[in-house]
């Protein structure tokens, strides 16, 4: 009896998927067990901190693998969250940028702007912005490419300058200040999909104005009746 093709397709679908899932459960297991075991080791450094003193080196001991802890929790919450996550979809020739925006315990900003700025800190107005949502999510996609003629084309390709400059992801807060800059260029590769979680460590504090208009555009607070 012949394998319809269509049919294997969706067995092979439904095992990655299932797979996907199984790996994102031992994840979320491995984050559950060093965040109990950064809490045990952030016990015993208070523990042997009042009995021997801040300098004793058992409690530096104690303290380096609570923060070891600490930072392997951050590392497998990021993994798990783009395990868990729907990539958004790329318009042709186009690419997308998504990811989430945290604070350093790991809680969701919500209503911060994302945007992409050159070398010289410029809004840069033709990729647009992206606000976070209540699990402080966002979606950054490059637009549909018209289909020009030939001629165009050619005189699009002539006129383009050899690289394009160096764009940086960045945040502002709800008073429009710039919180974030990301210090490696994002790199815009046609078709591709890029997933990226910003932690604001330390309750992001203020970097500054944002450039160009983009302030114009960041949700101002809700005041509460």
């Amino acid at each position: 009896m012949a394998t319809d093709p269509s049919h294997l397709g969706s067995q092979v679908k439904e095992a990655f998927a299932a797979a996907d899932v199984a790996a994102a459960e031992r994840i979320q297991n491995l984050q559950w067990v060093h965040q109990a075991r950064g809490t045990q080791f952030a016990r015993e450094a208070a523990d042997l901190k009042a009995e021997y003193g801040a300098t004793h080196v058992a409690v530096k001991r104690a303290e380096d693998a609570a923060a070891a802890a600490k930072a392997a929790v951050t590392r497998l919450s990021s993994l798990h969250r783009q395990m868990t996550t729907e990539a958004p979809p790329v318009a042709p020739g186009g690419w997308a940028l998504h990811g989430h925006v945290s604070t350093g315990d790991g809680k969701p900003v919500r209503g911060f702007t994302v945007f992409l700025v050159d070398a010289a800190n410029a809004y840069q107005e033709r990729y647009g912005f992206a606000n976070t949502d209540a699990a402080g999510r966002f979606i950054l996609a490059s637009k549909p490419a018209d289909a020009p003629s030939g001629k165009e084309t050619k005189a699009a390709a002539a006129a383009a300058p050899a690289q394009e400059p160096d764009l940086f992801i960045t945040v502002a807060d709800l008073r429009g200040r710039t919180v974030y800059r990301d210090a490696t260029p994002f790199a815009r590769v046609p078709g591709s999909v890029t997933y990226k979680d910003i932690d604001l460590a330390d309750g992001a504090p203020p970097m500054g104005q944002p450039p160009g208009d983009v302030k114009k555009v960041v949700p101002k607070p809700t005041r509460k009746k």
